[in-house]
Order: structure tokens, then sequence, then C-alpha cells
């Protein structure tokens, strides 16, 4: 299955949380939800794995650890990669 981008509506969908108490849950140390990625100056999302992620730590009754969820291992949160789309992308003269 391949990752995308989950904008709000969906992901408030998804999580069954308001946007307040994401955002609450995202700003603790350490995070109880997922850190959304910004898209563009004016948008951002949350990759649809790390949701996956948070959802079965919840359904398992464990705390949500980003560390151990994306592969860490202990070192710390890692921020998440920024997907590029195509058509962002600014066309180089040759």
């Amino acid at each position: 299955m391949q990752d995308r981008i989950v904008r709000e509506p969906e992901c408030e969908q998804i999580s069954g949380l308001s946007r307040t108490t994401r955002w609450r849950k995202e700003n603790k140390n350490p995070p109880e939800f997922p850190k959304r990625i910004k898209i563009s100056e004016n948008a951002s999302g949350w990759l649809l794995s790390h949701l996956n992620d948070w959802l079965k730590a919840v359904a398992e009754g464990r705390p949500y650890d980003p560390a151990v969820e994306n592969g860490v291992d202990g070192r710390g949160y890692q921020e998440p990669e920024v997907i590029e789309r195509p058509e962002a992308r600014l066309p180089t003269n040759p």
C-alpha cells in the first residue's frame, strides 16, 4: 500500500478526535499523536502510515510512541520525511 497524506477532515474521521485534542496530543513530550507534516506554506497533513501506527497502539491499549512506531529505536522522535509532489517542483533552466 502506498503512503499518502491525509488532510484535516479525513484525519478527524480516522482518529475520532477533534482538531484541538489532536493538536494537544501532538505537542506533548513525547507526542501522543503523530506530528503533522507541512505540505505547503498554508497546508499540512498526516502520513496515513503514521495514523495507522497510532490506531494500532490505541487498539492494543498501549501508549503511542513515535520512536518505536517509526523504527527510530529510542533515539528520539524523527520528523517524517517530506514528500515532494511532482507539480510542486520549479522548472530548471537548461
